[in-house]
Order: C-alpha cells, then sequence, then structure tokens
C-alpha cells in the first residue's frame, strides 16, 4: 500500500475595498450591523470575490465554507498588520511629543525675547525697492 501525500497550496487573497462601521446601521432587509466591524470585500486568485465581516465575538464570510475559510484567515492577517502599524504610528507621535517636551523643559530660558518683540516692527519703514 502507498501512502498517500498531500500538498496545500496557499491561496492569496487581495483586499478590494475595507468598510468600517462607526454606528449601528439596519439595511433595508433588516440586517443589523454593529459599530465597530471591518467589512471587507476580497478577491481570491481565481477571481471569485467575497465579503468578509470581522466582528469582535466572530468573523464571517459570503462564502460556501461553513467552516472558518481562508478568506476570513488572510482577512483577519491583513486587519492585524494594520492595527499593529497603527499602534506604531501612534507610539511614535507619542515618543516624539515627550521628546520634544523634555527638551522644552529643560532648555533655557531667553532673557529678554518678549521686550525685543515688542520693540521690533513686522514691516519696516522703507518703500519697495528692488536696490536694498
Amino acid at each position: 500500500m502507498s501512502k498517500k501525500t498531500t500538498t496545500t497550496v496557499a491561496r492569496s487573497v487581495t483586499v478590494l475595498a475595507r468598510y468600517e462601521l462607526k454606528q449601528d446601521y439596519t439595511d433595508s432587509n433588516g440586517k443589523l450591523y454593529k459599530a465597530g466591524w471591518v467589512i471587507l470585500w476580497v478577491e481570491n486568485d481565481r477571481g471569485e470575490r467575497y465579503h468578509v465581516t470581522l466582528r469582535a465575538n466572530g468573523d464571517s464570510c459570503s462564502c460556501a465554507s461553513r467552516k472558518c475559510c481562508y478568506h476570513v484567515k488572510a482577512a483577519r492577517a491583513t486587519e492585524d498588520a494594520r492595527t499593529a502599524r497603527q499602534q506604531q504610528e501612534v507610539a511614535k507621535v507619542e515618543r516624539a511629543q515627550q521628546t520634544l517636551a523634555r527638551q522644552l523643559a529643560t532648555a533655557p530660558a531667553l532673557a529678554g525675547t518678549e521686550a525685543l518683540i515688542a520693540r521690533s516692527s513686522l514691516t519696516s519703514n522703507h518703500g519697495f525697492s528692488l536696490y536694498r
């Protein structure tokens, strides 16, 4: 008896559109969509398109599969990567703000700056001239 070997081919999924719901919504058929859900329109490597809904309590896909399909797994990975990028950007901005605040706190106070600004005018009393 020979053993059958199976190979798994990784399927590719392309996200065509991403919708994030900001408030609860009921469509014309009475279906309720909750705030915080992310709906992705995806296309697989065969050109078939599906809607994937990512929720906090479970994800769903419009394909025929009844279990967690590769569309949902790819969409979840894409969304997790997006969230990680956003968190990195926020942390980077916060670090820059903290650095600036530390620099301003340790910078020596400029004496007499207010008096210099009060004495100077925004424009000079001379008219326009090409030759200075």
